[in-house]
């Protein structure tokens, strides 16, 4: 089993095709999964779109700071988006650079057409859901 350590100051991850399926998720167990996981897919979508609209080029990744946190999207590959909450008071750089690192590990899992190893992931001491064997 592969195991990808994500940093502490992450509150939640997602890994989700771009159709909308979770494929691993950190989420409270009161949250819908499924339908959070479509959301990200859909606002990855649709601020790709939008970005090459306007600026007629490629973006890093999609940033928005709410309230009560932050939420960061990452692009893994055309079928695939990462995305992490985080508290506000965090340092967004070191998130960035701890983020790349992760999606980078996630793409080179991911870049084989079938997993020998299930992945996990973890954050802090809570276990995300792991990818089966033949993903």
């Amino acid at each position: 089993m592969t195991v990808i350590e994500l940093p502490k100051e992450i509150n939640g991850a997602i890994l989700a095709s771009i159709e909308g399926g979770p494929i691993a998720t950190a989420l409270p167990s009161d949250k819908d999964k499924e339908k959070i996981s479509a959301m990200m897919a859909a606002l990855w979508s649709v601020a790709k779109i939008s970005y090459s609209k306007i600026n007629k080029g490629d973006f890093d990744y999609v940033y928005i700071k709410g309230t009560q946190g932050n939420l960061l999207v990452f692009s893994i590959n055309i079928n695939t988006v990462f995305v992490v909450t985080t508290p506000l008071d965090i340092n967004l750089g070191f998130i960035y650079l701890e983020c790349r690192r992760v999606c980078k590990k996630i793409i080179s899992l991911l870049g084989k057409r079938y997993l020998k190893r299930p992945i996990k992931l973890k954050i802090k001491d809570r276990e995300i859901i792991s990818l089966t064997e033949g993903f």
